[in-house]
Protein backbone atom coordinates (compact mmCIF):
# COMPACT_ATOMS: atom_id res chain seq x y z
CA UNK A 1 0.00 0.00 0.00
CA UNK A 2 2.88 2.36 0.78
CA UNK A 3 4.34 1.73 -2.67
CA UNK A 4 1.01 2.51 -4.32
CA UNK A 5 0.75 5.78 -2.41
CA UNK A 6 4.27 6.79 -3.43
CA UNK A 7 3.47 5.89 -7.03
CA UNK A 8 0.28 7.98 -6.99
CA UNK A 9 2.22 10.91 -5.53
CA UNK A 10 5.02 10.75 -8.12
CA UNK A 11 2.66 10.29 -11.08
CA UNK A 12 0.34 13.07 -9.99
CA UNK A 13 3.13 15.57 -9.38
CA UNK A 14 4.65 14.70 -12.77
CA UNK A 15 1.27 15.25 -14.45
CA UNK A 16 0.83 18.57 -12.64
CA UNK A 17 4.07 19.85 -14.12
CA UNK A 18 2.85 19.00 -17.65
CA UNK A 19 -0.56 20.68 -17.34
CA UNK A 20 -1.15 23.89 -19.28
CA UNK A 21 -4.63 25.02 -18.19
CA UNK A 22 -6.59 25.54 -15.01
CA UNK A 23 -9.36 23.25 -16.29
CA UNK A 24 -6.95 20.35 -16.79
CA UNK A 25 -5.60 20.97 -13.31
CA UNK A 26 -9.10 20.81 -11.82
CA UNK A 27 -9.80 17.59 -13.73
CA UNK A 28 -6.65 16.05 -12.28
CA UNK A 29 -7.60 17.24 -8.79
CA UNK A 30 -10.96 15.46 -9.10
CA UNK A 31 -9.35 12.33 -10.55
CA UNK A 32 -6.93 12.00 -7.63
CA UNK A 33 -8.59 13.72 -4.66
CA UNK A 34 -12.26 13.64 -5.62
CA UNK A 35 -15.08 11.52 -4.27
CA UNK A 36 -14.17 8.61 -6.53
CA UNK A 37 -10.51 9.52 -6.76
CA UNK A 38 -7.48 7.28 -6.43
CA UNK A 39 -6.55 8.53 -2.97
CA UNK A 40 -10.13 8.25 -1.73
CA UNK A 41 -10.24 4.61 -2.86
CA UNK A 42 -7.17 3.87 -0.75
CA UNK A 43 -8.79 5.54 2.25
CA UNK A 44 -11.84 3.33 1.78
CA UNK A 45 -9.58 0.29 1.65
CA UNK A 46 -8.07 1.11 5.03
CA UNK A 47 -10.93 -0.70 6.78
CA UNK A 48 -9.32 -3.98 5.67
CA UNK A 49 -6.02 -3.14 7.34
CA UNK A 50 -5.06 -4.26 10.81
CA UNK A 51 -5.38 -1.80 13.65
CA UNK A 52 -1.57 -1.46 13.82
CA UNK A 53 -1.24 -0.59 10.12
CA UNK A 54 -4.07 1.96 9.96
CA UNK A 55 -2.29 4.85 11.70
CA UNK A 56 0.87 4.35 9.64
CA UNK A 57 -0.97 4.19 6.32
CA UNK A 58 -3.26 7.05 7.39
CA UNK A 59 -0.25 9.26 8.10
CA UNK A 60 1.25 8.42 4.70
CA UNK A 61 -2.07 9.14 2.96
CA UNK A 62 -2.31 12.51 4.71
CA UNK A 63 1.26 13.38 3.73
CA UNK A 64 0.64 12.40 0.10
CA UNK A 65 -2.61 14.38 0.02
CA UNK A 66 -0.85 17.45 1.45
CA UNK A 67 1.95 17.17 -1.13
CA UNK A 68 -0.52 16.86 -3.99
CA UNK A 69 -2.71 19.71 -2.76
CA UNK A 70 0.35 21.91 -2.34
CA UNK A 71 1.60 21.11 -5.84
CA UNK A 72 -1.85 21.76 -7.31
CA UNK A 73 -2.12 25.10 -5.49
CA UNK A 74 1.30 26.21 -6.70
CA UNK A 75 0.55 25.16 -10.27
CA UNK A 76 -2.82 26.90 -10.15
CA UNK A 77 -1.19 30.16 -9.05
CA UNK A 78 1.32 29.94 -11.90
CA UNK A 79 -1.34 29.09 -14.49
CA UNK A 80 -3.61 31.93 -13.36
CA UNK A 81 -0.69 34.37 -13.52
CA UNK A 82 0.18 33.21 -17.05
CA UNK A 83 -3.44 33.54 -18.12
CA UNK A 84 -3.62 37.06 -16.67
CA UNK A 85 -0.43 38.07 -18.47
CA UNK A 86 -1.78 36.65 -21.73
CA UNK A 87 -5.05 38.55 -21.34
CA UNK A 88 -3.26 41.80 -20.55
CA UNK A 89 -1.06 41.34 -23.59
CA UNK A 90 -4.08 40.79 -25.85
CA UNK A 91 -6.15 43.63 -24.45
CA UNK A 92 -3.72 46.49 -24.93
CA UNK A 93 -5.35 49.76 -25.89
CA UNK A 94 -3.42 52.20 -28.01
CA UNK A 95 -4.26 55.59 -26.52
CA UNK A 96 -2.40 57.38 -29.29
CA UNK A 97 -5.05 56.49 -31.84
CA UNK A 98 -7.55 59.23 -32.69
CA UNK A 99 -11.04 58.70 -31.34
Amino acid sequence: MKEKLEQISKETIAKIQEINSVQELNDLRVKVLGKKGELTEILRGMKDLSSEERPVVGAIVNTVRDEIESAISSAEEVLKQKELERKLEEEKIDITLPS
